[in-house]
């Protein structure tokens, strides 16, 4: 009898101190989950006030005359109502900037931008359009964000620009809560051009190909993972901030969408 109690007592101490381990355990992904939910949910709620700003001006624009005192009045007020937007144009069916808001870009009014990617894509759908970061006409790498003016009769007259650049749109989400979080940050289009890091000397870089890069190849191979798949998990070694040596990491990562163009959002912890 003695020994079947001893052997009760050992299980219940066994099983009280699972108990007490379990909570730890299971809270330790949805707290990274939930920070990669709030940089998702705040990202996509940028992208939804941004679409919606442009379709109202474009909707306004296709009733006026373009270009005129009322079309340079609505795109400035399109830029002055966005607190991410760096500029904000009114482009010509021919593909040339007529109006460029806010008044230090007015000196690249009349410049063509017909070749660009993004303005080809909205001429073959008419639909609205994300580029990916490049550098623009205004001298600054940033992305360009176009959207249809479509007229009553379903002509198209041209669109309506908004240049963003990510990093300060992102920094700046990141800066309302990182304080909070133990976590790393990295934004990335899907060519491997990194769009937001905590590291500003990495934004820019293309992870692919950046000489960087190529000392790590878990991290290279990550990141064709990133690239495939819109969501997931993965490790892989690279610097820290602070640590001159490689550490190894655990990445968590999900995905923001516009207008058909992705971004892979990822959060980052150093493992022990």
């Amino acid at each position: 009898m003695t020994v079947m109690r001893d052997s009760k007592y050992l299980l219940g101490i066994i099983v009280f101190l699972l108990l007490c381990l379990l909570p730890a355990a299971a809270l330790a992904k949805p707290v990274k989950q939930t920070f990669l939910d709030y940089l998702s949910k705040e990202l996509t709620t940028s992208f939804n006030q941004i679409d919606k700003s442009l379709a109202v001006a474009a909707k306004e624009l296709a009733k006026n005359e373009l270009p005129g005192d009322e079309a340079r009045r609505i795109v400035h007020q399109l830029y002055a109502t966005n607190l991410f937007a760096v500029d904000c144009a009114l482009v010509s069916p021919q593909g040339k900037m007529t109006i460029l808001e806010p008044a230090k870009y007015h000196t690249h009014e009349g410049a063509g931008i017909s070749q660009q990617p993004q303005i080809i894509a909205l001429h073959k759908t008419k639909k609205p359009v994300m580029s990916k970061l490049f550098k623009m006409v205004e001298g600054f790498n940033a992305i360009d964000l176009e959207y249809p003016i479509i007229s009553g009769q379903g002509q198209l007259l041209g669109s309506v620009s908004m240049l963003v650049k990510p990093e300060s749109m992102i920094g700046k989400i990141v800066e309302k809560n990182k304080k909070n979080s133990p976590f790393e940050i990295w934004v990335m289009q899907l060519d491997g051009r990194i769009l937001y890091d905590l590291d500003s000397k990495q934004i820019g870089k293309v992870l692919f190909s950046d000489p960087l890069y190529r000392p790590y190849p878990d991290l290279l191979k990550l990141g064709k993972k990133i690239v495939k798949q819109k969501s997931g998990t993965g490790h892989y070694t690279f610097v820290a901030p602070g640590r001159s040596k490689p550490v190894k990491k655990e990445a968590f990562w999900t995905t923001v969408s516009l207008y058909g163009t992705d971004w892979r959002v990822v959060t980052v912890r150093l493992l022990p």
